[in-house]
């Protein structure tokens, strides 16, 4: 009886890294962690990281491509690219990846996905490169407007931190939004942006004196 809840996504995904030999080791990793057995999947994926410091760094990038890519149609990649996966060999390849071809907005994307550095600017820079990038796109509404979301969180007893500075992210993130081609994601998230600044706007047409809003 497998243990780990995503045990089906794990097993597919260990039958696809199966056929490539190089990344056998990667899908015993898998298949193990799908039953449950921690200890002897880790032990099988630091034999495989082991292996992949060996090999040309196009060998390298082809893998973290696609470990990356499922890990996003994962959701909780955690599984898929557990800390010792993302720091020796996720990090490192996107790193070299972006020193090799700054101007390749896939980099960026993956650096800002992999959260290095400052995040936001990688996928703002993703997003200057290829205006098609829609997962930068929607990376960057998610994470911008989360921390709006939080300052609101409250709401009605008190507002977090100044509303102003909110409405000015709301502006940006507008920009953001409309420059998709996905009419309906975009009504749908005008809709989120309008109702988070009515919000804002009412907090400070009620409380217009500086000081009226939570510091901490």
């Amino acid at each position: 009886m497998p243990f780990d809840k995503d045990y089906d996504r794990l097993i597919a995904i260990a039958e696809v890294a199966e056929t490539r030999p190089a990344w056998r080791g990667y899908a015993k990793y898998c298949g193990l962690r799908g039953q449950g057995l921690r200890p002897a999947a880790m032990a099988a994926l630091d034999a495989f990281i082991n292996d992949s410091d060996n090999w040309p760094f196009e060998a390298r990038l082809e893998f973290i491509q696609w470990v990356l890519t499922e890990g996003r149609a994962f959701g909780d990649n955690a599984a898929l690219i557990p800390q010792p996966l993302h720091a020796r060999l996720a990090v490192p390849t996107v790193v070299e990846w972006s020193a090799r071809s700054p101007n390749d907005a896939r980099a960026h994307l993956w650096l800002g996905l992999l959260g290095l550095d400052a995040p936001l600017d990688h996928l703002k820079r993703a997003l200057e490169l290829d205006p098609t990038c829609e997962m930068a796109r929607k990376t960057l509404f998610e994470w911008s407007l989360d921390d709006v979301d939080y300052n609101q969180h409250h709401m009605p007893d008190f507002y977090i931190h100044d509303p102003r500075p909110d409405l000015v992210d709301l502006d940006l993130i507008e920009g953001i939004v409309r420059g998709s081609t996905a009419i309906s994601w975009v009504d749908e998230r005008m809709a989120e942006i309008n109702a988070l600044r009515t919000i804002a706007l009412e907090w400070l047409a009620a409380h217009p004196t500086d000081g009226d809003f939570a510091t901490s």
